[in-house]
């Protein structure tokens, strides 16, 4: 999950940058880890059994991470049922734990208009489009699955963040009021009091300029303000697209252990630079860190 904040120095050398990204990857913030739900769907009719037994096998083989030989049983389903709604969806989680987030959410879509009804598919969707800054259309699936009680917390979240981004900070505002009903003395009440912070220092982020958010999220990172740099980072980001501020904001992710936006900036880092050697050095880690972290839920 990305964050928002800061204040003006700067790291200058690639070490220090190579540095920060060890020491990034081992920070500690199992509120923003973005998480893959994995969720089960009973199968009922005597002729779905074999079908649903190879998906169960499937998900079996990624547990022992065998990933290869899941994708084969899933694509053995979806010869039979092209149209399958949860081989389509196990896939889907597949491709993302590999970082292959656009295969990823066409896959969650492709599950989605064979069964609507499978929410948490529309969970991993949600989730997928924030982490790589689709924040308009992660929106409505966020606001659809307020209704889920499972899904409730990450849902608001997800409103709380997107709607930040997309300028509308009463109504990210108004996604807090609800997540701090219900969180007083937790990781996410500890979250959502950061995040107003965020919001409060962010409100005229509109008259920010790119050089500004820069040097912001430059002097948080050096003092350890990890969230509040990966915040100005990512204002950064939208608003002055350049290879070296989507790698400097992907390392911010990792280090509050969004492993699934991590990815998804660093993406967009090699769309802008294909040869961007830190970028092309950190997406190992990341990638590795979302199979071995991102399981249970997006």
């Amino acid at each position: 999950m990305q964050q928002h904040l800061a204040s003006g120095t700067a790291l200058t050398s690639r070490a220090s940058w190579r540095s920060a990204l060890s020491r990034s990857a081992l920070s500690s913030s199992a509120l923003s880890r973005s998480v893959l739900c994995l969720v089960l769907l009973a199968a009922t009719p005597a002729s779905a059994l074999d079908l649903d037994k190879t998906i169960g096998d499937a998900i079996t083989a990624r547990g022992k991470r065998d990933f290869q030989g899941a994708k084969k049983l899933l694509h053995s389903v979806l010869v039979e049922v092209p149209k399958h709604a949860r081989a389509l969806h196990e896939l889907g989680v597949l491709h993302a734990l590999f970082g292959e987030l656009d295969k990823a959410a066409d896959l969650f879509r492709a599950s989605l208009a064979a069964d609507p009804s499978m929410t948490v598919t529309r969970r991993n969707l949600a989730e997928i489009l924030r982490a790589a800054g689709r924040y308009g259309d992660a929106l409505p699936h966020f606001k659809r699955l307020q209704t889920d009680a499972a899904s409730r917390d990450i849902a608001l979240r997800g409103l709380a963040i997107c709607e930040e981004a997309q300028g509308h900070p009463e109504a990210a505002i108004a996604a807090l009021d609800k997540l701090s009903k219900t969180h007083s003395d937790d990781d996410m009440a500890v979250w959502v009091r950061q995040q107003r912070a965020l919001l409060a220092a962010g409100r005229d982020a509109a008259g920010i300029s790119v050089g500004a958010a820069q040097a912001e999220a430059k002097a948080h990172f050096e003092r350890g303000n990890i969230r509040h740099a990966a915040h100005w980072y990512e204002l950064a980001c939208r608003k002055g697209p350049s290879a070296e501020r989507c790698y400097r904001y992907a390392v911010a992710l990792l280090g509050v252990r969004d492993y699934l936006a991590a990815v998804g900036a660093l993406a967009k880092t090699l769309r802008i630079d294909p040869q961007h050697m830190p970028a092309l050095s950190a997406w190992p880690l990341a990638v590795r860190k979302l199979r071995s972290e991102g399981s249970g839920a997006l």
